[in-house]
């Protein structure tokens, strides 16, 4: 329970730490409100904890991470909407440029140049896979989730490779999953369109998905129990 505390108190440390460097209060007037994810949050604290870090190095690296990851889910936002005004998708691919200012400053000043390196070629696949799912580059149901898999899990990896733990990712690998791809299905439910799974049209690939996110609750809720606090971040946030 002790453990379980220390996360929930982290994350509201690092939502306040990057909520300062988001709330800029032109973008604030002129783009939606920017959303800090807090599973995904909470599961990076975790990884962070498992590494080895401090109290201070995970607020830190924890908040330059969140604010990637917010940059990169701003920009994503340009190409939801084709009837949003080309000003308002200026304004967003500014703020998402502001937001990703902010995580280059804070390494920076932190003198942590080898990391801006790694991030940045975390960031590069990322965005690899997120074109590769937007020009439907792929053969099968299979591909797409794997895709998918990898876009959620890219700054993760980066971070766990920088850091040269052995941790096994498997786990927090489909939680990520999960919450991207439940995340996705309610944006289809009510605005018939997702940034990710644009490619759910049809009725066969819609039940295909149904049943994948099944078996992946499944999988999860089978190995969860072994994890106090990531069972904790599935039945809170999952």
């Amino acid at each position: 329970m002790i453990a379980i505390k220390y996360v929930e108190a982290m994350v509201e440390e690092v939502e306040e730490l990057v909520s300062k460097k988001i709330n800029h209060p032109f973008f604030i007037m002129h783009i939606d409100d920017v959303e800090i994810n807090k599973a995904e949050l909470s599961m990076l604290i975790v990884l962070l904890q498992e590494i080895g870090l401090d109290h201070k190095q995970i607020l830190h690296y924890a908040t330059t991470i969140m604010l990637i990851q917010i940059a990169l889910d701003t920009h994503e936002k340009v190409s939801d909407y084709v009837d949003t005004p080309r000003v308002n998708k200026q304004l967003t691919v500014l703020a998402g440029d502001y937001f990703s200012g902010w995580y280059y400053y804070l390494l920076a000043t932190n003198r942590d140049i080898h990391l801006i390196g790694v991030l940045a070629e975390g960031i590069r696949t990322i965005n690899e896979k997120k074109i590769k799912l937007y020009r439907k580059d792929f053969h099968n149901f299979d591909e797409i989730m794997c895709l998918v898999e990898q876009i959620e899990m890219g700054l993760i990896n980066s971070a766990s490779n920088y850091f040269q733990k052995e941790i096994d990712l498997t786990i927090i690998s489909k939680m990520f999953l999960l919450k991207r791809l439940k995340d996705e299905s309610k944006m289809i439910q009510l605005t018939g369109t997702s940034p990710i799974l644009e490619w759910v049209k049809d009725d066969n690939m819609i039940q295909k998905l149904t049943v994948y996110l099944e078996k992946l609750k499944k999988q999860i809720q089978a190995q969860i129990f072994q994890y106090e606090k990531l069972a904790f971040i599935y039945q809170t946030y999952i």
